[in-house]
């Protein structure tokens, strides 16, 4: 299980998105057991970010729209999950 939010790729807001976005879901959901978790930044186009997001992140975002994706973080979670279930 993973999430993408522009929270999680801020240092300072990482362990908000993921207690708020990840673990909160979880405990709702207690019968779901992922194999691995994780929270990554997202993308997103600063016109719709009004809708969504506090003052913490109002500031932040640059004119036409942010990307505080981390591909190499993404891939080796993906790469870790693959391995979870390879028969290798």
């Amino acid at each position: 299980m993973f999430i993408s939010s522009y929270y999680a790729g801020e240092e300072d807001l990482y362990e908000y998105a993921n207690e708020n976005f990840l673990e909160k879901v979880l405990d709702k959901y207690g019968h779901v057991k992922p194999v691995k978790i994780a929270a990554f930044g997202g993308k997103i186009p600063k016109k719709e970010l009004p809708k969504i997001a506090d003052e913490r992140l109002l500031g932040r975002i640059p004119e036409h729209q942010n990307d505080n994706r981390d591909w190499d973080k993404i891939e080796a979670w993906a790469h870790e999950v693959g391995k979870i279930f390879s028969k290798d």
